[in-house]
């Protein structure tokens, strides 16, 4: 491990040490500009990925894991229907 960290090593001159504090200093160095997340505008509307973003409704009540399945087995839901993968 020692051998190939130092076979990695690269020595930088003074100039290059001069052209990374260039870099550095120069106003495009670390500008970052992403788009818009989407959320609220101005006024409070909703944007267009807000609107994507609508929460799940289900249509019938929640099936519990010691309920009886829904599908008519018998068995707990945990046991049918609801079964986690192995």
């Amino acid at each position: 491990d020692t051998i190939s960290i130092l076979a990695r090593i690269r020595v930088q001159g003074e100039k290059d040490l001069d052209k990374i504090s260039e870099q550095k200093k120069s106003s495009d160095f670390m500008k970052f500009q992403h788009a818009s997340p989407g959320g609220l505008d101005e006024n409070g509307k909703k944007t267009k990925l807000a609107d994507l973003r609508e929460p799940y409704v289900r249509d019938k009540r929640k099936v519990g894991r010691n309920a009886l399945c829904p599908c008519g087995s018998g068995k707990k839901f945990k046991h049918c229907c609801g079964q986690l993968g192995d």
